[in-house]
């Protein structure tokens, strides 16, 4: 398989290289408040794609810290593994652009994995390019990846204390979630 291009594939990119055995697809949907949504999958994915959990693969169990706090590497490792992904696996990650495919992006990015990419447009994207969606699920042969950690990463705790001096911190949430405003949604909102 040729490289990855940048760190987001077109569907068209993607659809020339779905027979491409090395390619591993993840379905990252998810949405608040129901949270991972392995039924949409179910109900139709991009042909390879396998399903990835953000709240049990891609989080550690919810607490004081947040909803989604950063999983054991060990745990997210084993997760990718299962997954079919390897150290040198391309992968492109996909959702219906709810932030679940930057997560996966984010988290195999500051693991270690470079070859990673969000499929632009997402699964809704896939489709309206031309797409056809399928219903067939993959099992993938497991792959060997490794988590080197998420050294380079800064927690809340961190930023407190005045490690992230000099760095540019972003919050990718929208300025309500930041605020704490949408209640209703989540059992702790805002950025405390």
């Amino acid at each position: 398989m040729d490289k990855l291009p940048s760190p987001t594939v077109t569907p068209r990119w993607l659809a020339q290289r779905l027979a491409d055995p090395d390619l591993r697809i993840l379905d990252v949907r998810w949405s608040l408040p129901n949270g991972a949504d392995e039924d949409a999958y179910r109900r139709g994915h991009i042909p390879g794609a396998v399903f990835c959990n953000l709240d049990t693969e891609l989080a550690a169990q919810p607490g004081p810290g947040g909803r989604h706090p950063l999983p054991d590497p060990g745990a997210f490792s084993a997760a990718m593994r299962a997954h079919g992904i390897s150290g040198a696996t391309p992968v492109v990650v996909c959702d219906e652009v709810t932030g679940g495919a930057a997560r996966a992006w984010w988290l195999l990015r500051a693991g270690g994995h470079e070859a990673v990419s969000v499929l632009d447009g997402g699964v809704g994207g896939f489709v309206g390019a031309g797409g056809a969606l399928v219903t067939q699920v993959e099992q993938p042969v497991p792959g060997d990846f490794r988590a080197t950690g998420f050294s380079g990463w800064l927690g809340k705790e961190q930023i407190a204390s005045g490690e992230a001096e000099g760095r540019l911190i972003l919050d990718g949430r929208a300025r309500d979630r930041i605020l704490g405003t949408p209640k209703r949604l989540v059992p702790r909102p805002g950025h405390k």
